[in-house]
C-alpha cells in the first residue's frame, strides 16, 4: 500500500524549527547532498533528521531502501560499512572448505538500491562522529566530494559510486567533541547546521 504523503508543513509540524531554518535545511541538503545535524544532547537531532528524511522523499513511512537509519560507534568498521570479506564454510565430499567472499557493506548494498529506485533515498548516520570517520569512510571521502565518479572496491573490484539520489544525514553529538576538531576534510565535504 502506498505511503501518506509527507510535507514541508508535516516537517514544521513534527519539529521545533522555524520556517526560515527548515527551508536553509531543505535547501542546504538539496544543495551538496550531504549535512550533519549538530548540538547538544538531547536537542532533537535525530528526531529532525529522520523527519527531515520523510520531507525529502515525500513518504511519511519510507520503506528502508528509501531511508535507512544507522548509528557509529568506537566500533563501527569500513568492512560493516562499504565492504569487507566474511569466512564462509561450506561442505563438499564430506569436507569444510572456508571461503572468503566479499560481501557489500551496509552504505554499499543501500546505494546499489538507490540506483534501481526513483526518487530521493536518505541515509541517516546517527552519532556520525564516535566512529572513526577516515577509517569507516575510505574512498567514500573521494566520492562525496567528487559526486559523479566511480572507484573500484579493495575486496570485490567492482566498481561503485553514489548515486545522484543518495542524501546524508549525519547526526553529531558537540558534548563528545567540538565541530573544530572534526576531520577537516569531512567539514569541507558536509554542511553543517
Amino acid at each position: 500500500e502506498p505511503s501518506q504523503p509527507y510535507s514541508r508543513d508535516d516537517f514544521l509540524r513534527q519539529t521545533y524549527l522555524t520556517e526560515p531554518a527548515a527551508d536553509e535545511l531543505h535547501d542546504l541538503l538539496l544543495e551538496n547532498k550531504q549535512i550533519i545535524l549538530y548540538g547538544p544532547p538531547g536537542t532533537g537531532k535525530t528526531h529532525v533528521a529522520r523527519h527531515l528524511g520523510r520531507w525529502l522523499t515525500g513518504l511519511a513511512a519510507p520503506p528502508p531502501h528509501r531511508l535507512t537509519v544507522i548509528q557509529f560507534h568506537p566500533a563501527y568498521s569500513y568492512e560493516e560499512f562499504i565492504e569487507g570479506i566474511r569466512p564462509e564454510s561450506r561442505e563438499q565430499d564430506g569436507r569444510h572448505q572456508v571461503d572468503y567472499p566479499p560481501r557489500p557493506g551496509v552504505f554499499v548494498r543501500f546505494c546499489r538500491q538507490a540506483e534501481r529506485t526513483e526518487g530521493a533515498c536518505v541515509f541517516i548516520i546517527d552519532e556520525i562522529n564516535r566512529g572513526n570517520i577516515p577509517r569507516i569512510f575510505g574512498e567514500l571521502m573521494l566520492l562525496l566530494e567528487y559526486r559523479d565518479e566511480a572507484v573500484p572496491l579493495p575486496y570485490s573490484g567492482s566498481r561503485f559510486r553514489i548515486p545522484p539520489n543518495v542524501y546524508l544525514i549525519g547526526t553529531m553529538n558537540t558534548a563528545d567533541r567540538s565541530i573544530a576538531l572534526v576531520d577537516f576534510a569531512l567539514r569541507r565535504r558536509f554542511h553543517f547546521f
